[in-house]
């Protein structure tokens, strides 16, 4: 029986394959398989967009999604025509164009939204698996298959994918459909960041960085060249610590940090390391570490785009304690390109 198998990994959101999809369907009549498919609204193999994170440290991933061709089609117990909806010896899950009345009832109950209502023709359409051109004997993929630039898609007997099948996955498998399209490498969670020295804007390549989660099982990796450091595969709902260590950094606490994304980061002091707990990780976790020599007062943090300033000087006994105000009023002034009775000048604020 045929199956879709679908490495998200390779996938680059060209488009192709939902372009050659409704070249082969639009304007193009091939009952009892499928009526022409409409220039818009419908989409039989569609490109869903995922964007994880929060700037700077941001992904971003495609997932196509045709019709499942299920091994238990929800679609076709409540179709009250019988053999409108029927499933192939090879596996495709076909709706007969010239049986179908238009009940919208199986548009209602497809959990995939694989399934779209004509109201032109008054009937129901869905990804066929180029069916009418498997039928012709001259093509044994469909199109979408064919066009992938980098063979993200491909189609096929199940027992020629049994190795790809053990390590993939298929969508809402609670629901008991057993669908015949196969995932593999759908991102996870991740948390990600950057390392780096305000004293003397560079990043800290080669830094320590260890997770640790609820469960106490630990991961560790070290920053690259750009001072980034990246966690992937993790476990939505679990909590984790994050353990910061540098050759020739100190001790040293942050300012507090309001939660973003659900996800509250607390700082806590301890010998040569920064721990950040992490309360929720989430796709949109992404922030930076700047780690500081003995003397400096605070670490600056930036955690989804928004920072904390920190002094450029070690903080002697008469200076006033620093709140986030006046962090920013120095900030402002060290950057502001205005004179302070400008009117744009945001030193003019009275909040600051």
């Amino acid at each position: 029986m045929k199956v879709f198998v679908i490495d998200v990994n390779l996938c680059v959101g060209c488009y192709a394959c939902q372009f050659v999809c409704k070249d082969e369907h639009v304007g193009n009549d091939w009952s009892p398989i499928a009526k022409p498919q409409p220039d818009t609204g419908q989409f039989w193999m569609r490109l869903d967009e995922y964007i994880c994170g929060t700037v700077p440290k941001v992904k971003m991933h495609y997932i196509p999604n045709p019709c499942m061709h299920c091994d238990e089609p929800p679609c076709i117990p409540p179709c009250p025509i019988e053999g409108a909806i029927y499933k192939r010896e090879d596996g495709l899950v076909i709706i007969d164009s010239v049986k179908c009345t238009g009940c919208r009832k199986c548009v209602d109950v497809c959990p995939y939204d694989a399934i779209y209502f004509n109201d032109d023709l008054n009937l129901a359409q869905k990804c066929t698996g180029c069916a009418h051109l498997l039928d012709g004997g001259e093509w044994t993929i469909p199109r979408c298959a064919d066009a992938c630039p980098t063979e993200a898609i491909k189609f096929g007997e199940e027992s020629d994918f049994a190795a790809e099948i053990a390590k993939a996955q298929v969508m809402k498998p609670e629901l008991g459909h057993k669908p015949r399209v196969y995932y593999l490498n759908i991102p996870k969670k991740f948390i990600g960041g950057t390392v780096y020295d305000p004293t003397i804007k560079e990043i800290v390549e080669g830094a320590v960085c260890t997770l640790t989660s609820s469960k106490g099982e630990t991961s560790t990796t070290t920053t690259d060249g750009f001072g980034d450091f990246w966690f992937y595969g993790l476990d939505e709902g679990d909590t984790y610590t994050l353990a910061i260590t540098a050759p020739g950094f100190g001790m040293y606490r942050t300012s507090s940090i309001s939660p973003i994304s659900a996800a509250a980061l607390v700082i806590t002091q301890e010998r040569r390391q920064i721990r950040h707990r992490l309360d929720q990780v989430d796709g949109s976790i992404g922030f930076a570490v700047a780690l500081r020599g003995l003397g400096a007062k605070r670490i600056p943090v930036a955690f989804g785009g928004r920072d904390s300033f920190s002094y450029d000087r070690p903080r002697g006994p008469a200076d006033p304690i620093p709140t986030p105000e006046t962090d920013l009023r120095r900030h402002l002034k060290a950057h502001n390109p205005f004179p302070p009775d400008h009117p744009k000048s945001p030193l003019g604020s009275s909040t600051l």
